[in-house]
């Protein structure tokens, strides 16, 4: 049997950090989920799909959006077990009780709303899902598993959380014992909640994550997946990944120094490297360093020359210097005098570079 294991859609994501990038990322998110349902189980040959939670973004998502949702798992033509997340418990209104309701007259689609066991006698497969009804859920959600069964077949437990806790932005409280497959006896511990990185597969515990199939912010460097997993009662389980995602987030940091050569050919070799689909890629340019004032112009000029094709960036130069030129050094003695006021006055590294490139653009107009 093939399962195929998604999770954290994040459908509805406002994407607010990026500014006009939102719309067509949010979209993207959408297309990908329509393509992990229609196309991606169909190929992979997957018996059956299971949601693990996080579907929506938020659980007040927009109803033409639910009615969107609605009508990819309606049109699958493979049996599809949803739970509940963080970000879309299952509370009476919430975007998730309202899909159930859209599609209350199918038979494919199953909303797991209590902590029950389901047999799949066509499978020889039992589902223990985990069931969240708030956002901050510290409810328990594995010791209602019951013994094994003969009659069980292969157990799999559905949940969305965290087998640890983490500090930081991505911030987590533990809610699921990382050694649940041990504890309750389950052949596979099937999660949702973390997006990406080298800690979603578990092996040697029988448990692992989906993943997000779209990378959603600046520190997702890794590509968007979902899981198809080949499993029978009795023997080890073929987990492989599979690569869906199309959105890219790239942090471009780039340092500058005083004895670099020529900081213009520096800069556009590195900015060379950068690959993907520049209608689905963000990249958020950070320079950092020193350089002469009268270099600064052109390397703005070669930043501005590339990013022009990529239409979602952003550019920080807090910590970027302005260093001036010796006196005697100086191209221009009455430009090098006003610089030297604008160095003066005390300004931040990013408005002091800033104000320098606007400067020299409009010295140079003044001379044509």
């Amino acid at each position: 049997m093939k399962i195929l294991c998604t999770a954290d859609w994040q459908l509805g994501k406002a994407f607010g950090r990026i500014g006009a990038a939102g719309d067509s990322f949010r979209e993207q998110l959408l297309l990908t989920a329509e393509q992990i349902i229609t196309t991606t189980a169909e190929e992979q040959g997957a018996d059956i799909i299971l949601i693990l939670g996080d579907t929506f973004d938020r659980p007040d998502a927009d109803w033409a959006l639910i009615e969107r949702v609605a009508m990819m798992l309606r049109n699958s033509e493979k049996p599809i077990h949803l739970i509940p997340g963080n970000h879309d418990p299952w509370q009476s209104g919430g975007a998730l009780e309202s899909l159930s309701r859209e599609l209350d007259d199918v038979d494919h689609v199953v909303f797991h709303t209590e902590q029950t066991a389901c047999h799949i006698e066509e499978f020889g497969l039992t589902l223990y899902p985990g069931v969240l009804r708030q956002r901050f859920d510290m409810g328990d959600l594995t010791s209602w598993i019951p013994d094994r069964e003969d009659s069980d077949g292969l157990r799999v437990g559905m949940f969305h959380g965290s087998i640890m806790s983490i500090g930081g932005e991505d911030a987590r409280q533990r809610s699921i014992d990382p050694d649940v497959s041990e504890s309750r006896d389950l052949d596979l511990t099937l999660m949702g909640d973390w997006h990406g990185g080298e800690s979603l597969d578990q092996p040697d515990r029988r448990l692992w994550y989906a993943g997000a199939p779209e990378p959603q912010r600046i520190d997702h460097d890794w590509k968007g997946r979902v899981l198809l997993i080949d499993a029978e009662p009795g023997r080890e389980p073929i987990v492989e990944p599979i690569v869906v995602g199309s959105l890219k987030f790239i942090d471009f940091e780039f340092e500058f120094d005083l004895d670099m050569g020529d900081p213009v050919l520096a800069l556009g070799e590195a900015l060379d490297g950068i690959e993907g689909a520049p209608e689905l890629t963000y990249i958020r340019f950070s320079l950092t360093g020193e350089m002469l004032a009268g270099e600064i112009e052109g390397v703005m000029d070669r930043l501005e020359d590339f990013s022009g094709d990529w239409p979602f960036h952003s550019r920080r130069r807090r910590g970027l210097a302005v260093v001036q030129e010796d006196p005697a050094e100086a191209d221009d003695e009455r430009l090098h005098a006003v610089e030297a006021e604008l160095h003066g006055m005390g300004l931040e590294d990013d408005v002091l570079a800033r104000a320098t490139v606007l400067l020299r653009r409009f010295h140079r107009r003044l001379r044509q």
